[in-house]
């Protein structure tokens, strides 16, 4: 979250329409109805990462295979011009984020060796999220 947040924050020009939304709903939606889908605002930018359903954390065969899936809203439905130009603009940014997250994430790889029906079997089991650590490195 700290670097999709640098990165969008390192264009002014998305910090200052992050703020401009922001505000925007806080004047006619967080006044009059607190209770309501609250921003969950880290480092300048909205990222709800907190709100997870009971079988988010189920390790599922596909949670099991992907390693990262998000998903960005930004308001493109009807986006043309200057403003599409803009947005992708936003979408690149994020993007940008999760390759540098994802070339300095350093793992702990757990190697189990058993021996099962006279067989030999290895696995690898890599705790997940990694932590972001030195760009270029991994842990083995």
């Amino acid at each position: 979250m700290k670097l999709i947040a640098a990165e969008l924050a390192a264009d002014p020009a998305i910090a200052a329409s992050n703020r401009k939304f922001y505000d925007r709903y806080e004047r006619w939606s967080a006044r009059w109805a607190p209770h309501m889908n609250a921003l969950e605002i880290a480092d300048g930018v909205n990222i709800f990462a907190k709100r997870k359903g009971p079988t988010e954390n189920r390790l599922t065969p596909r949670a099991r295979a992907t390693f990262s899936e998000q998903t960005p809203e930004l308001m493109d439905e009807t986006a043309t011009g200057d403003w599409l130009e803009f947005l992708c603009g936003q979408g690149l940014a994020y993007l940008r984020a999760h390759v540098k997250y994802l070339g300095s994430a350093e793992f702990t790889v757990v190697r189990i060796e058993e021996e099962v029906r006279d067989r030999v079997r290895l696995t690898l089991v890599r705790a997940r999220p990694g932590k972001s650590g030195t760009p270029g490195k991994s842990g083995t």
